[in-house]
């Protein structure tokens, strides 16, 4: 039989999902939000995360990355993860994460699943990296060095740094909002299966995907443990 929630049915927006964490009209905090866990002193605040986004989505116009073209990031978890999975989605590209223990081989599977047109790699993994790019002939033009601290160019690859766009260009970037119908089609991320049973699979989550996931969790921890008690 069927079971339903005891709580009405939630008000989910279809919305670009930069809109969403960033509504108009609505200023950013300046408190740190994201934290480095070995030095507290490296911390982005959300109105720093939000000019980083828009700077390094800037960069992608300029590189000439189509809309719906994925970015793919090879990389453990850093203050910038979060920043070019905004990006990336919120400029109507998509994000797609590649897991870091992985071989050149599996990184290249993924790389070609995904037709990858911008690879961001960790300096230490950037000998897989560079394996797995030679594989799915992916130009060391489209492959950057990615980390929280900028690196010098290493075997033909440069930091990330150098396509962002400044601060002060960056201002006037504006993200499609996305509302209706758009949200529910436009892919934000793709992410990987295990691959349990062959290859891992991507799998495509759209911005209405994220929003609503979003607002299940902001409902489940502010409100939902409200109305049980």
């Amino acid at each position: 039989m069927p079971y339903t929630s005891p709580w009405a049915p939630l008000d989910v927006p279809k919305c670009n999902i930069l809109y969403y964490l960033f509504p108009p009209n609505t200023a950013p905090s300046n408190e740190p939000l994201w934290i480095n866990a070995t030095n507290a002193s490296n911390s982005l605040s959300p109105a720093q995360m939000l000019s980083w986004t828009k700077r390094f989505a800037m960069g992608l116009d300029r590189l000439g990355v189509a809309q719906q073209e994925a970015v793919l990031v090879f990389s453990p978890n850093h203050l910038f993860v979060p920043m070019v999975y905004l990006a990336a989605a919120g400029s109507k590209r998509y994000f797609t994460g590649v897991n870091p223990i992985y071989t050149a081989n599996e990184v290249a599977h993924q790389m070609k699943a995904i037709e990858a047109a911008v690879v961001l790699v960790h300096p230490s993994l950037l000998e897989t990296g560079l394996a797995a790019a030679k594989q799915t002939n992916i130009s060391l033009d489209r492959l950057f060095i990615f980390s929280d601290w900028e690196c010098p160019t290493t075997q033909g690859v440069r930091d990330w740094r150098s396509i962002i766009a400044s601060e002060k260009d960056a201002e006037s970037w504006q993200w499609d909002s996305l509302e209706g119908e758009p949200a529910a089609r436009t892919i934000a991320v793709v992410n990987f299966s295990s691959g349990t049973t062959g290859l891992p699979k991507g799998v495509c989550i759209t911005h209405y995907n994220l929003v609503a996931n979003t607002a299940q969790a902001i409902f489940n921890k502010f409100k939902g443990t409200e109305a049980e008690t």
